[in-house]
């Protein structure tokens, strides 16, 4: 699951990077906030608690 979450958030800050519409990039957050989540379960499940807080924080 990581590594779509990953993919994914990489391709939603690229995305951003050319971004200018206001709209757009109001849909981009809520997707990254939804990818940062889905690599801090991932973390979670391996028991890796730290890099799980790191991946919540950045939201």
């Amino acid at each position: 699951m990581r590594k779509y979450a990953d993919l994914g958030l990489n391709t939603v800050i690229q995305l951003k990077k050319t971004t200018e519409d206001k709209d757009k990039l109001k849909i981009l957050n809520k997707y990254e906030m939804i990818f940062y989540k889905n690599i801090g379960i991932s973390y979670f499940d391996k028991d890796d608690y730290i890099s799980q807080t790191n991946s919540f924080i950045s939201i």
